[in-house]
């Protein structure tokens, strides 16, 4: 065997073992853009999920602050009991803190400008 064969041979196998590299290398990408892919997914339905929650409490503290407003109305007419009066003003403190603890909604973009 002659010194051109063998270099031949050697290129032959270099390029063996560069392939063989090349396809475990795009094994391990595809693997991980799945992995990804499905972490995504997980985050995106906790994401609805946590979305959901929020509008369902604000949509509770709508109602309980229009309840409120119902007893205070009460109270102002003169139609309550000092007793009522006081949880009134203890449930309108406590929704006050609850409502704090949820983020205000950021206020919409100014409309774009007109050409």
């Amino acid at each position: 065997m002659n010194f051109l064969t063998c270099l031949a041979i050697a290129q032959v196998l270099l390029l063996v073992i560069v392939i063989h590299d090349l396809k475990r290398i795009i094994h391990i990408i595809m693997a991980t853009q799945a992995e990804l892919t499905a972490d995504l997914a997980a985050i995106l339905e906790q994401q609805k999920k946590t979305s959901a929650e929020i509008a369902a409490l604000q949509a509770s503290m709508d109602t309980l602050n229009a309840k409120i407003a119902e007893l205070e109305a009460v109270i102002e007419a003169g139609e309550a009991t000092p007793a009522l009066a006081e949880a009134v003003a203890a449930v309108k403190a406590q929704a006050q803190i609850v409502d704090d603890q949820i983020p205000d909604l950021p206020a919409p973009p100014p409309p774009p400008p007109e050409p």
